[in-house]
């Protein structure tokens, strides 16, 4: 039982009914200091008193013990996270080294924190296996997917950045746009990017192409 995450939702409901805590005390006929112990989760109220602490925050008495288990049960998945992205860690790092992984990446992608999926787009992208890119889209944020577009630009990847266009956003297709612009794209490779991108985009593009 986490007494003190029963101490914050008394104090919570306390505060939705915006009454104090001597108004709670003397309804309860206790002191102020009671009930101000309560809230700071160094000790619990005798369990008689629940169905009137109940009463007077209009909530249910078992919700005052279930405050408790909920935040034992929260903190128990927090820390099992942890230990399994720990573990992770080491199987990540053997990637660069492993094949037929694919299955494993599906696996283990759920599980995985914003620095490790990074670290695995990163040895995917430095083994080449673009083909796997697929299987982290689904996780990527724009920070990793700009840190993709980059590189596939960087590497001229144009077939690979084609495959996955739908997943960039407008600011990440400016960027793609301002590099055909600068290195002149061939005529062939740039046509099949031009449904991709806005009108104003388009216009902006057949000017400087």
């Amino acid at each position: 039982m986490d007494i003190t995450s029963i101490g914050k939702f008394l104090q919570t409901a306390r505060k939705n009914k915006r009454v104090t805590q001597g108004y709670v005390a003397e309804l309860l006929g206790v002191s102020a200091q009671a009930v101000s112990k309560w809230e700071r989760g160094e000790n619990l109220p005798d369990i008689a008193f629940f169905p009137d602490i109940a009463r007077i925050y209009d909530i249910e008495a078992g919700a005052i013990l279930e405050a408790g288990q909920v935040e034992i049960k929260r903190n128990t998945l927090e820390d099992d996270l942890r230990k399994i992205q720990s573990r992770l860690d080491d199987v990540i790092s053997g990637l660069s080294a492993l094949e037929g992984y694919e299955p494993l990446l599906e696996d283990i992608m759920p599980y995985t924190n914003s620095s490790q999926k990074t670290v695995i787009m990163r040895t995917i992208l430095e083994r080449r296996d673009y083909e796997n890119i697929e299987i982290l889209i689904p996780y990527m944020n724009n920070i990793m997917k700009t840190e993709l577009l980059t590189w596939l630009l960087t590497s001229g990847e144009y077939e690979t950045i084609e495959d996955i266009m739908p997943i960039f956003t407008r600011k990440q297709k400016d960027i793609l746009a301002a590099h055909f612009a600068e290195y002149r794209i061939p005529p062939d490779v740039f046509e099949n990017f031009i449904p991709f991108f806005d009108k104003s985009q388009r216009e902006k593009l057949i000017k400087e192409v």
